[in-house]
């Protein structure tokens, strides 16, 4: 027989289900007050940087909404920044897999840290550079995945050679690899992920409306 689902059970699930809901909500107000705060400083007359808003909320990636002092920078330097900060977790999982679990094979931790690190990869990407997943999240990260497969073999071969050939150190022919391919991965990623076409035109055109409204509501909770 089945569990029998009593009126406490269910008004238990409901209560973990608010407060899960309620710290969300609060975590999201959290940043959305620290972007408010951020937006409202000025430099003779100017507001230092804008549209972080946007970004927290999921509705444009930061390469189509911020600006500094009214300019919005070109896409690349947010996918520098965004792969910068992956490549950090990439080291941390090569690090982790070389010095404590004591895999000596520079070719094989290379292969894994990027493997691992793709996950990351998606989700900044996704805020920071091309905006929402097309197809959903799972299909966009295996596409993302698939797409990826051919630098994973490739640059696996290459620091295997790096290494075992030529005799480069472990972390200098980790920094080598990276050096190329992550101008490689920019334009497999251009090719993966859609620009989105009018809905990118409409979630622009939206941004002022949303961030406007989303400002009188932190606003409000100041008061």
């Amino acid at each position: 027989p089945g569990k029998i689902i009593t009126m406490n059970d269910t008004n238990e699930d409901e209560t973990k289900h608010i407060h899960i809901e309620d710290a969300n909500n609060g975590f999201l107000n959290m940043l959305l007050r620290a972007a408010h705060y951020i937006q409202s400083i000025k430099f003779r007359g100017n507001n230092v940087i804008s549209g972080i808003d946007s970004v927290i909320l999921g509705n444009a990636p930061a390469s189509e909404s911020v600006a500094i002092f009214g300019v919005r920078p070109p896409r690349y330097p947010f996918y520098m920044l965004s792969g910068t900060l992956c490549d950090f977790v990439q080291f941390a999982i090569d690090y982790f897999l070389y010095k404590t679990i004591g895999l000596e094979d520079p070719s094989i931790c290379w292969a894994l840290g990027f493997g691992l690190s793709i996950v990351v990869r998606h989700t900044s990407h996704r805020y920071l550079v091309f905006g929402r997943y097309v197809g959903g999240y799972w299909r966009s990260l295996g596409r993302m995945y698939l797409g990826y497969s051919i630098i994973i073999v490739l640059s696996t071969i290459f620091n295997l050679i790096m290494t075992k050939i030529l005799s480069v150190s472990h972390y200098l022919a980790w920094v080598i690899t990276l050096l190329w391919t992550g101008l490689v991965n920019y334009f497999i990623l251009k090719k993966l992920w859609s620009f989105g076409g009018n809905d990118n035109d409409k979630k622009i055109e939206d941004e002022q409306e949303n961030e406007l409204s989303i400002e009188s509501s932190i606003e409000r909770g100041e008061g």
